[in-house]
């Protein structure tokens, strides 16, 4: 804010020297670097707002990367344009700062589209943004030694730094696994969310068209600086549509892309397809779709990071908590709670469960739910009100306790009650 005042007033000094209708274009000019200061400064309010934000989505972190990034770079561009400041760095900071788009933006689509299982490691992170650290460490400690001339590796990086068509490329490499993933998932979108893909890959690829004719036009400064400015107004553009998204629906940024009503439709399918190939076969569906579903969780994870010992390990530590501690009868459990209590990450127990049961995370906990249920319905000292006993173990409303015992049991708990006392004859 002390900086838009000062630049304020330096912008109003000048403008109150002028005096001939010659100077028109310096007006003009002035008056462009304030509207892309206010969105530099609008830029940092928002960045700001989304890493709060990030605390109830891990992927606004990297939306919120991408928009300080574009922020930093509009502010460096107004610098450059303003006769009043006299700034001229050797690498210009935005140049650097390109690394950051790429990586950001991919790192936001894909966990939107699996916030559950795709795990962003230190490592991951380490690789996506290893060109950003590698240019700007190397290029500005190698720039403030006095062997800068003879270092090879700052040859490298400014080389890096400075070539359009590479950054061009890199664009191009992550838009590609952006698109990949976009028609992989494409049937279990939720089509409120496709609209905001659709909008975010055009202008992904007005970013990739303009470093393009960039490229293919660097040698005439004409464009170079045209082409600065097309930069200032795309970032500005983005900063203004996710402001008014993160105001007015803000639910877009917050929720997944994914619909879950697609996606549990799309597992109903395959399950029952998989228990019709095994009735084919002459073998019991009971026992073999949990069989076939555990089979096709461990495709899933193959490629995770826990080893056989540990997701051993997880599992009879998951059964402690299960058969021990009971800790299905808290009603507010979630899967993050449960992975706090399992000392892991939310995603490596997430794995156990489906891997070694087949099952989710609520299927897993109702099953206890309704053992502990069917044990005390069938007590000859039972006494309690049905749904008083539903309450004690964990569930939260009549209707999921209803409907997660008769799919167990395939009766009513007054049903089953009845038919439990009857064989025990009281």
């Amino acid at each position: 804010m002390l900086l838009c005042l000062k630049f304020f007033s330096i912008t109003f000094a000048s403008i109150h020297e002028i005096t001939g209708v010659e100077d028109i274009y310096y007006v003009h000019n002035l008056f462009f670097n304030i509207l892309f200061l206010l969105a530099g400064l609008s830029g940092l309010v928002l960045s700001a707002r989304l890493f709060f934000r990030s605390r109830k989505s891990t992927a606004l972190s990297y939306l919120t990367i991408f928009v300080l990034a574009i922020s930093m770079a509009i502010l460096e561009l107004v610098l450059y344009w303003s006769a009043d400041w006299q700034y001229d760095p050797v690498v210009p900071l935005y140049r650097l700062l390109f690394f950051l788009w790429a990586p950001s933006v991919y790192l936001f689509f894909k966990k939107k589209l699996h916030p559950e299982t795709y795990l962003i490691t230190t490592r991951a992170l380490l690789v996506h943004y290893s060109l950003f650290f590698l240019c700007f460490v190397s290029v500005w400690y190698v720039q403030s030694s006095a062997l800068q001339d003879k270092a090879p590796i700052y040859v490298f990086f400014d080389f890096v730094a400075n070539r359009v068509w590479f950054k061009a490329v890199v664009l191009l490499v992550y838009f590609i696994l952006m698109c990949s993933d976009y028609l992989k998932m494409n049937n279990r979108l939720s089509s409120y969310h496709k609209k905001y893909i659709v909008a975010l890959f055009v202008y992904y690829l007005n970013l990739i068209g303009l470093l393009v004719a960039r490229a293919v036009l660097d040698h005439e400064p004409w464009f170079v600086y045209v082409s600065s400015y097309a930069f200032a107004v795309l970032f500005a553009l983005f900063i203004l549509f996710t402001g008014l998204v993160a105001f007015f629906d803000e639910k877009v940024l917050m929720e997944t892309f994914y619909n879950p009503d697609k996606e549990r439709r799309a597992r109903k399918t395959t399950d029952a397809n998989a228990i019709a190939i095994g009735m084919k076969g002459g073998f019991d569906p009971g026992f073999h779709d949990i069989a076939f579903l555990k089979d096709r969780s461990s495709q899933k994870y193959k490629n995770s990071g826990l080893t056989e010992s540990m997701v051993s390990q997880l599992k009879s530590n998951l059964l402690k908590l299960l058969e021990e501690d009971k800790v299905y009868f808290e009603s507010d459990i979630t899967l993050d709670k449960l992975a706090h209590l399992l000392n892991t990450d939310r995603y490596s127990a997430s794995q156990v469960i489906n891997q070694e049961f087949g099952k989710s995370f609520y299927e897993l906990l109702n099953d206890y739910r309704v053992e502990e249920v069917k044990r005390l319905l069938a007590g000859t000292m039972f006494n309690e009100s049905v749904i008083q006993v539903a309450y004690s173990v964990g569930f939260s409303n009549r209707v999921s306790f209803n409907k997660a015992f008769k799919k167990r049991t395939g009766k009513t708990p007054t049903e089953y009650m009845i038919d439990a006392r009857k064989e025990l004859g009281t």
